[in-house]
């Protein structure tokens, strides 16, 4: 398994190219699912408590980047973390880099706003939550599957 690093560093390369458009293809989704959820705690908060809008904003700042974050996290981290053999950092580090460019590459080429797109994206929590819920997930993806290799070579 002499290849076996550099296929996760090239699996890892590919779907951090990929992501940027994974995430954006499951934006509108996603949104919907945290809408959908959170208008009914948004709904008692307003009617049964009496919070203003100004006190439910942050609320919902929140709980929508953390569900989306863990959201994209796992559509994406998951499975990377599935698809590794050895190590688990290296390649979600290379995943990292990958997805910074094409990110970076999509705002500058796709966007009339160009880099200041990719900087206003950089200075959003948001964005950092779901590089860190990637992170999770490609660490859970990668256990499960050493997991599931462990198992299988002790029957």
């Amino acid at each position: 398994m002499v290849g076996a690093p550099a296929r996760d560093l090239g699996l890892a390369l590919i779907l951090g190219v990929s992501a940027l458009w994974i995430i954006a293809w499951l934006s509108p989704y996603v949104a919907y699912a945290e809408l959908s959820a959170f208008l009914p705690v948004v709904s008692v908060l307003a009617q049964e408590y009496g919070w203003t809008k100004d006190q439910i904003w942050p609320l919902h700042r929140a709980a929508a980047a953390l569900s989306s974050a863990l959201a994209y996290g796992f559509v994406v981290g998951f499975p990377l973390g599935i698809m590794l053999s050895r190590r688990w950092l290296e390649p979600w580090l290379a995943f990292l880099v990958a997805y910074l460019i094409a990110h970076w590459a999509a705002a500058t080429f796709f966007s009339p706003l160009g880099v200041g797109l990719f900087v206003a994206n950089l200075l959003l929590p948001e964005f950092w939550l779901t590089l860190l819920g990637t992170l999770l997930f490609t660490f859970v993806g990668y256990r499960a599957r050493q997991s599931y290799v462990s198992r299988r070579a002790r029957a």
